[in-house]
């Protein structure tokens, strides 16, 4: 009965698929894996699967073996150790990198003034010689940044063209390519061949991208305001613009197909929040842009006099959902689907927000800078919203309980005005992790398997120790906020004994990228 499916109808299937359940089908008979061998999108997913999404390759691990598997890896990053290390020279002209789903991105720029990106699949537990590669041709464009969603096998290259003439505009363009092949995706729909936003400008703006799903997000900073711009990159269509002051639009993440998170200081007030807002593709045939809609309000607590709040920003970025493997989740079971589209909806997403104070100076001394770092799962932020009613004021004592707020990070101490953290670490699904000023990995981890609250007990390794941080922290009324500050999210808090020599750290599923100022050309992947 199978064989009689029509080919479209089965591919489309496929998408819904999980990875495991992926892995599965290409096993079964050969409709299947001429398929998966037909449909880029899904061979690339399996290819990627294969090297180092699951960590198992088709064919090689029954069900039960990749969950053992999954479980060894959980406490390799409870115990931070390796099991394997590779060393990965960068090629003349790089001047930056990205990583995705296992993928390593260069940026590249050649003697003729051109930009070239090249890529490099990155060894796996299982296998280390794994590490093939593959370029793009030259860029003659302006090349202004890059982004990657390996899940999706998209590959986004922004670009920033100027106008000098009387109206001095700028106008972004993004060029949405297979990452696999380099050129334009198949479900990229569009006869122009790219999504392009205009503003009145004549300098170069600020920009951060995200991608969720089916839809690519633009943070510009203009002068005083910032200006947010949705595109379906699918469709190719603009589906909505907002335009604030900067401080009541200083960054922006994606919670879901429909939800963003934005945060804001409002001016006079001193008060900060993040907003959920939703949006829609409104206007026939999804033509006409729309303004997102507010849902609900979370207020952050007040500080005390004198402090003030100058930014809260999403600082790390989160790794896309498509990218979520089952060691990120709380369990097996937390893959959940949107009907409405092939991307799996990541409920289970960690939000990492840099809160920085500023403490008035006196006559003889200068203003300065304090930063904490406030985790929250975006679950907990839509379990308010609520889109039949009116948007709500969520009160910090309201939705507390399910955040935790960490000041023992060096960078959160009090600094001179213009100061910035040396480092502000990296997120990757429910773990966080940065290097303390001795040189130790310092590792938060929200990943709540084989935890149970108050029962759990701290891991001593040769290398490292765990200790579980499962209650409720209080932050003393006067010290830092009005009233008296408490946060009860769970967490393992990992710190190596020893200096790990690297100034610079990535992470991704199951492996750290580590950079050394004393060998600039050259990077590190610790297999855990």
């Amino acid at each position: 009965m199978v064989s009689t499916f029509p080919k479209l109808v089965l591919r489309r299937i496929f998408y819904y698929l999980t990875p495991q359940e992926l892995l599965t089908c290409t096993l079964v008979c050969k409709n299947f894996l001429r398929a998966f061998r037909v449909d880029p999108i899904l061979k690339h997913r399996i290819d990627l699967l294969a090297s180092g999404f699951i960590d198992a390759w088709p064919g090689e691990r029954t069900g039960d073996d990749i969950f053992q598997s999954h479980r060894r890896l959980q406490e390799g990053w409870w115990n931070l150790t390796w099991s394997g290390k590779m060393k990965i020279t960068l090629l003349p002209g790089c001047f930056d990198i990205r990583t995705s789903g296992g993928i390593l991105c260069q940026l590249i720029t050649t003697p003729h003034n051109t930009n070239v990106l090249s890529f490099t699949h990155l060894p796996t537990r299982n296998h280390y010689d794994c590490a093939s590669s593959w370029r793009s041709p030259e860029l003659r464009g302006n090349l202004f940044d890059v982004l990657m969603d390996a899940g999706q096998d998209l590959l986004i290259m922004m670009e920033i063209k100027a106008d000098a003439g009387l109206l001095q505009t700028c106008s972004v363009r993004l060029h949405l390519f297979s990452l696999s092949a380099i050129k334009t995706h198949p479900e990229f729909r569009t006869n122009v061949g790219y999504l392009e936003h205009e503003f009145r400008s004549p300098k170069m703006p600020t920009i951060k991208t995200r991608v969720f799903g089916s839809h690519v997000g633009a943070l510009h900073t203009l002068g005083d305001d910032n200006e947010l711009v949705l595109w379906n990159w699918r469709k190719g269509t603009k589906i909505s613009v907002l335009r604030m002051p900067r401080s009541q639009l200083q960054s922006f993440v994606f919670v879901s197909e429909k939800l963003i998170v934005i945060t804001s200081v409002h001016p006079g007030t001193g008060v900060a929040s993040l907003q959920l807002l939703s949006f829609t593709e409104g206007g026939r045939l999804g033509m006409r842009e729309s303004r997102p809609r507010l849902l609900a309000e979370f207020q952050l607590p007040i500080l005390a006099r004198p402090f003030a709040f100058t930014h809260v920003t999403f600082t790390t970025d989160c790794a896309p959902s498509s990218q979520m493997t089952p060691t990120t989740l709380a369990n097996h079971n937390d893959w959940t689907h949107d009907a409405r589209t092939s991307v799996p909806a990541f409920e289970h997403q960690l939000l990492h927000l840099t809160i920085t104070v500023k403490k008035p100076g006196f006559r003889t001394a200068p203003a300065a800078m304090r930063r904490m770092s406030l985790f929250v799962h975006a679950r907990h932020l839509v379990q308010f919203s609520d889109t039949s009613l009116r948007h709500a004021i969520i009160s910090w004592d309201r939705w507390s309980e399910g955040t935790r707020m960490v000041t023992t990070f060096p960078n959160n101490q009090w600094t001179a005005q213009r100061a910035t953290p040396k480092r502000v670490g990296h997120l990757h699904g429910q773990r966080y992790m940065t290097l303390l000023e001795n040189g130790s990995l310092f590792m938060l981890d929200f990943n709540t398997v084989g935890f149970r609250r108050g029962k759990d007990k701290t891991l001593l390794s040769a290398t490292a120790h765990a200790h579980p941080q499962h209650m409720p922290r209080t932050i003393a009324a006067g010290a830092l906020f009005k009233e008296e500050v408490t946060t009860a999210l769970p967490y393992r808090q990992i710190a190596t004994y020893e200096a790990f020599k690297y100034s610079d750290l990535m992470i991704d599923d199951e492996r750290i990228i580590a950079f050394s100022r004393a060998k600039p050309n050259e990077i590190d992947i610790f297999i855990v």
